[in-house]
């Protein structure tokens, strides 16, 4: 199991439990924490469109992001390159997986 920050107990070392996701889903994570910085987000874009969206799918992955920060669905979103991975943005994950099924 991965070890949990001490500081933050529902973040998980992403050294060791990022090997667990596939490539496309470690990208997808990449792409949406770039997306939440706008300094980011055109590079969030070009990943996103690497991964096979269109520019429609790309606009509607841009247009979640202020939906995720509400208190309904409290996403947590983590900057990019950040070592850690939130359990909310574990849950997102498995909701997108889901809803690609």
């Amino acid at each position: 199991m991965a070890s949990r920050s001490p500081v933050f107990p529902t973040r998980v070392s992403y050294r060791a439990f990022g090997r667990q996701f596939s490539r496309g889903e470690q990208a997808l994570l990449a792409a949406l924490r770039q997306l939440g910085d706008p300094a980011l987000q055109a590079e969030g874009l070009l990943q996103l469109a690497a991964l096979g969206l269109d520019a429609e799918g790309c606009d509607a992955f841009r247009e979640l992001l202020p939906l995720l920060a509400t208190p309904h669905a409290p996403i947590e979103l983590l900057p990019a390159g950040s070592p850690f991975i939130s359990a909310s943005e574990l849950d997102l994950l498995v909701c997108l997986l889901r809803i690609a099924q």
